[in-house]
């Protein structure tokens, strides 16, 4: 077991082509409005997974576990920021996602005002798990196959940060005595909540594009969701992993895909300052 990994906050910014119209996801528009239907969920929720676990920090006994704390929040708040900048794109070229906001805040306020603490925080449990699943597969290559450059940048960087720190609300719970079943019983909320928000959202977007009805875009779904290789496949084994008692994100060891990412970083790096220093030598 090479796992578990420590939390690295990185400030990656990402420049965002001014038309969103264009399918960027392999030109397949199930898949890229998928993809930006997710983003436009992440600011509202990683702001309520900050809120959540801060709730409980002041009572973290343990300096390591408060020192993981502080590197998960930078992290979702440099997340935050970029999807924020990746829906203002969405939401200049007409799609209605204020409304949507509205009730996902109104929601997620509820829970943070619920006396029980552990409560919100298994909500976070649960998305944390959830989110981490389809991370990696997304490191894997599976799922957002033929994407442009920029985008499959924005959600690799995304993805190995979240499985850098999929432990960190987990072992929060753990400390303030969470139950197995009360996580389970907020993972089968979160399945139906999330389910519900992503089709609200994906249906204005398609609708808009005038591809709602179009029976290729569900024919593209049906096999994006439910192939053998689909969203369901890949997620599923790591799915049920989390109703064990004695479950753990570092259970599901996958930290060879954040080193791999690393590895590419530094070679991508190494390759630019090459570039730049031939670029400042003169020609003969």
């Amino acid at each position: 077991m090479n796992g578990p990994l420590e939390p690295q906050p990185r400030d990656m910014r990402f420049e965002f082509v001014a038309d969103a119209s264009e399918y960027w996801c392999g030109g397949d528009a199930f898949r890229t409005r998928f993809f930006d239907a997710f983003s436009t969920i992440l600011p509202i929720a990683e702001q309520f997974f900050v809120q959540a676990v801060r709730d409980c920090e002041r009572d973290i006994g343990d300096p390591a576990l408060a020192e993981q704390v502080r590197r998960f929040v930078l992290q979702e708040a440099a997340h935050g920021r970029e999807h924020r900048r990746y829906n203002k794109r969405l939401r200049a070229l007409g799609y209605d996602l204020d409304a949507m906001d509205r009730s996902q805040r109104r929601v997620l306020d509820r829970l943070l005002g619920l006396k029980r603490k552990t409560i919100p925080l298994a909500v976070v449990v649960a998305a944390e798990h959830l989110t981490a699943i389809l991370c990696a597969a997304i490191l894997r290559g599976e799922l957002i196959e033929g994407a442009t450059p920029e985008m499959l940048a924005l959600w690799r960087w995304h993805s190995v940060e979240e499985i850098e720190h999929k432990a960190v609300a987990i072992d929060v719970y753990a400390a303030f005595g969470g139950e197995p079943n009360l996580r389970r019983i907020m993972m089968a909320y979160m399945v139906a909540v999330l389910s519900i928000r992503m089709t609200a959202r994906m249906t204005e977007m398609l609708s808009r594009d005038g591809r709602l009805f179009d029976h290729t875009t569900w024919i593209s779904g049906a096999h994006f969701l439910f192939g053998s290789k689909g969203l369901l496949a890949v997620m599923r084994r790591e799915f049920y992993a989390f109703f064990r008692a004695d479950f753990h994100p570092w259970q599901i060891d996958n930290s060879d895909l954040v080193r791999e990412w690393q590895k590419e970083q530094q070679h991508e790096s190494s390759q630019s300052r090459e570039e730049s220093h031939w670029q400042g030598v003169p020609a003969d």
